[in-house]
């Protein structure tokens, strides 16, 4: 599946404003302008387009009840993926809330989620598409801010289920980490009540949007960082990350240049937080998407031009496509640069501008690159702006 394009209108913050399918997109735009929310509706397309349901729908015949049926479905579906309350989406108080899709798939066109706030989820419709956590490759994974503490929580717990699953094997077999099957070591509650590994007690609910993340965060700290991804952290920090045995039980550690060895969870913020952005590039399937909250987080300009730079490399490999979302120049530049050296096109950026001035309400301007990688940069202009009348 591939989006073509999603329009927003009224849409949480945003008034008004269409997003495209690029292989780099980047939302830029004060705090509280919408970008998340759009981003993570983009994520619920991709995996309702990508599941079955779309060709369940098809057997629906045509007729506007039957229509309606399948759009308050898809509605409540992309919410349910994107983790956000179907009575949350609409706002400013409009008579239609509408979200807009253009796929390859068979899907609803428009969906009126100021209608679908008002009604309950339909009955007798197939169940909302739900990724298995089982280390495959996925339609869309969603990378978010305030990772550190994140990855910190999921290490002790991944240390927690390697003692478990050690003392269950005798030992592990000779010390090596017992390699997960299909379902194993997920980071989210069991659904269907399959038996695997230890798992985050049923109490706790993960946001929808998340759980892709968290699984593959929990695997790769459990002692199974990917190849890929160790290559990808050495290109940009020098040292190495690896499985261990540094805490006692299978861990994943992190190797400086000079030799110094310690759990990943005791490296720089800077690599703790690209870390998780590293791994779940590769767990991105084939024509896929991978967004990214932060990814300047923790890190200096130059790692950050250097961490863009291999998230460009891995997509275009793979090949999946990006949505970064950022509040720092130097991302942006970094995106810039791969137009100015001519290893993109400027026809494969997307660089969209969540403007909102005043209070008012958003809405997302795209904004031309020219030949040589410069864009204008609104946002941080009025900030050099701001600090120069402080200063005058």
């Amino acid at each position: 599946m591939t989006y073509k394009s999603v329009r927003f209108e009224n849409i949480g913050p945003i008034a008004a404003g269409e997003v495209r399918r690029h292989p780099i997109s980047v939302f830029i735009g004060p705090t509280g302008s919408g970008k998340s929310i759009a981003a993570r509706l983009i994520h619920g397309v991709c995996h309702l387009a990508a599941s079955r349901a779309p060709r369940q729908l098809d057997l629906y015949a045509d007729g506007r009840v039957a229509a309606e049926r399948i759009a308050a479905h898809a509605g409540h579906s992309i919410a349910k993926s994107a983790g956000i309350p179907v009575a949350s989406v609409p706002t400013h108080k409009a008579r239609s809330s509408l979200l807009e899709i253009v796929t390859d798939a068979r899907l609803p066109r428009k969906i009126d989620y100021a209608k679908l706030a008002a009604d309950p989820a339909p009955d007798n419709m197939p169940r909302p598409p739900h990724p298995a956590l089982d280390g495959r490759r996925k339609p869309s994974v969603y990378v978010p801010a305030g990772r550190t503490g994140i990855v910190r929580s999921y290490a002790s717990m991944a240390r927690i289920r390697n003692a478990l699953l050690h003392a269950a094997l005798g030992g592990g077999g000779g010390g090596g980490p017992a390699r997960p099957g299909p379902g194993a070591a997920s980071g989210a509650p069991a659904r269907n009540g399959s038996p695997g590994a230890p798992r985050i007690g049923r109490d706790l609910i993960l946001p929808e949007h998340l759980e892709l993340f968290y699984d593959t965060i929990f695997r790769s700290l459990a002692g199974h960082p990917t190849e890929s991804g160790s290559r990808m952290v050495s290109r940009i920090f020098g040292g190495s990350v690896g499985g261990s045995e540094v805490s006692g039980s299978p861990t994943t550690a992190y190797t400086s240049r000079d030799g110094f060895r310690d759990e990943i969870t005791s490296a720089a913020s800077g690599i703790l937080s690209s870390f998780p952005v590293i791994e779940c590039a590769r767990s991105v399937e084939r024509g896929g998407l991978l967004i990214v909250e932060e990814p300047e987080a923790h890190l200096e300009p130059m790692r950050q031009l250097l961490l863009v730079e291999e998230l460009a490399r891995a997509a275009r490999s793979a090949p999946f496509d990006l949505i970064l979302i950022t509040h720092s120049d130097h991302t942006l530049d970094s995106v810039q640069s791969l137009v100015a050296s001519g290893r993109m096109g400027r026809d494969d950026i997307g660089l969209y501008y969540f403007e909102r001035k005043d209070g008012s309400h958003t809405r997302i301007r795209p904004v031309p690159i020219d030949k040589d990688g410069t864009a204008e940069q609104d946002m941080f202009e009025d900030a050099i702006d701001a600090l120069a009348r402080r200063f005058a």
